[in-house]
């Protein structure tokens, strides 16, 4: 946080208001009184009154010998008045400086739609999930147990497509949205010889060129599921 001239300046006034007051309420008072301590006699003045300074330094220096009682209000009438006016001030100053307002806009999530789903081509950017009992969580160019670096997913404007797993072995699918939101879809994919692969996608969302979708799938008796994350690319 930056502070400028101004409220530094002030900032000091607040701090210092007290004894600027005191000071300017009392440099040139003469009825000072001598307290006599028990054990020592009256210090040696050379006049009636004691000067702040020896007010505030010889009990200190000698607090064996004095004790400085000064008979009249701490605060002279007016100055401090003006003292509580410097006080409040810069009180509210210092406030107001070191009080930083903070607006936030929230992001409004891009709507999903044919158009944006066969612009690009996906590539997986994170996963973490639970597959067989067995947690599966990958990060690009991050901690993962299973990689997915060659993992991708394209749609086609025909509701066709082709997905590219960790194999690296190119397979179609057929794809189409659950709901009018376009906040769901399932895709299936063709596994040639061996049964079709059904995937699931819901609460889909996208913002920042990334696809956010929790994915669940049954295959053969293992139900998986799992939050990823695709990233656009565009040809």
């Amino acid at each position: 946080m930056q502070i400028n001239l101004l409220q530094a300046f002030l900032c000091c006034i607040f701090c210092l208001s007290p004894l600027i007051s005191f000071i300017l309420a009392n440099k040139w008072r003469t009825d000072w009184s001598i307290h006599k301590s028990p054990k020592n006699g009256y210090p040696n003045l050379d006049k009636k009154g004691a000067p702040l300074i020896n007010h505030y330094l010889y009990p200190v220096l000698k607090p064996n010998k004095t004790t400085i009682i000064p008979m009249k209000s701490f605060f002279a009438p007016g100055l401090s008045t003006l003292a509580l006016i410097f006080l409040l001030f810069g009180l509210q100053t210092t406030v107001a400086s070191c009080t930083k307002t903070v607006t936030r806009t929230a992001s409004k999530d891009t709507a999903i739609t044919i158009q944006l789903l066969t612009s690009r081509q996906w590539k997986l950017q994170y996963i973490h999930g639970v597959s067989d009992n067995d947690t599966v969580f990958y990060t690009r160019g991050g901690a993962y147990n299973v990689d997915f670096d060659p993992q991708t997913i394209t749609f086609n404007p025909d509701f066709t497509g082709t997905v590219i797993p960790i194999s690296s072995v190119p397979q179609s699918l057929t794809w189409g949205f659950l709901n009018q939101s376009n906040s769901s879809l399932s895709f299936v994919v063709d596994h040639g010889s061996a049964p079709d692969e059904t995937y699931s996608w819901d609460n889909m969302s996208y913002r920042n060129d990334s696809l956010l979708i929790d994915q669940f799938s049954s295959y053969q008796g293992v139900n998986s599921q799992a939050e990823i994350v695709w990233i656009g690319v565009r040809d």
